[in-house]
């Protein structure tokens, strides 16, 4: 008897279709692997970086009560250290102004949040935070306030003879970060008018 042609041919062709195949889904199962792995990733840094703004918004809010008056910070620069185009950096917190509370800046100089070398910042009094507010959060909030001056409490008021006497009112920034080792950095800033 005489064997087929095209029989002999396919031999082993069902082998090869089927390495194939194996090959081109293990690839594809790699790939998805690595999509879940990069999502579960993406996640929990966005997850991170939530906590870290909570503690802000928290440190953010017990600041705003605790925000005195211009008489709790350093003093200021003489007047003419502010228009001398010189950055002449004003004092903050002990021993002439309470922890994490600066004179008015100068606006020659970088401002303090930006200010990589700026030792100003003070951790937010466990006092000021109501009970349970961080829960377990890794990153303890720090701050300071900067007073930025009066500013008119409505627009124009300064123009008006004879002026208001509630007219000019002390205004104040608030900046406050949460940061630690390995962990999502968050700053937020609010401007006060107490």
């Amino acid at each position: 008897m005489k064997s087929h042609p095209t029989i002999q041919r396919t031999r082993g062709a069902a082998l090869v279709v089927s390495l194939i195949l194996l090959v081109i889904i293990t690839i594809m199962g790699v790939a998805s692997i690595r999509g879940v792995t990069m999502q579960e990733r993406m996640s929990s840094n966005m997850y991170d970086r939530s906590l870290a703004f909570q503690a802000d918004e928290a440190g953010l809010r017990a600041i705003e009560p605790n925000i005195r008056n211009s008489t709790d910070y350093p003093p200021d620069l003489a007047e003419s250290d502010y228009t001398d185009n010189n950055c002449d950096v004003a004092e903050c917190g002990p021993p002439n102004g309470l922890a994490g509370f600066c004179a008015r800046p100068d606006p020659m100089c970088t401002d303090r949040w930006m200010d990589p070398a700026f030792a100003g910042w003070a951790p937010v009094p466990t006092a000021w935070l109501a009970a349970g507010t961080l829960g377990n959060l890794a990153n303890a909030p720090q701050f300071f306030v900067e007073f930025m001056g009066t500013a008119p409490n409505w627009f124009s008021c300064e123009q008006q003879v004879p002026m208001h006497p509630n007219c000019m009112g002390d205004r104040f920034r608030a900046t406050v970060r949460s940061q630690a080792a390995d962990r999502a950095s968050t700053m937020l800033q609010a401007t006060f008018a107490p």
